[in-house]
């Protein structure tokens, strides 16, 4: 309990930003992470739309059957 009131005066920790992230700025390259997200992101939302698309085709071609 005694090191709880030195917690709160104690400078720096994990949540402060440090000197260097603060130099970073918007200038930083994306990590390679990053990138690899965004193409499995596009080739999803790819796919979906072609599903979307192919769905609207085979409910017009029920549609069409149907009369």
């Amino acid at each position: 309990m005694e090191g709880l009131s030195n917690r709160f005066e104690q400078s720096g920790g994990l949540y402060k930003k440090s000197e260097k992230s603060k130099l970073m700025g918007k200038n930083h390259k994306p990590s390679p992470k990053n990138n690899n997200w965004k193409k499995k992101y596009l080739e999803s939302k790819l796919e979906i739309d072609n599903l979307k698309q192919e769905n609207k085709i085979l409910k017009s071609q029920i549609k069409e059957l149907k009369n």
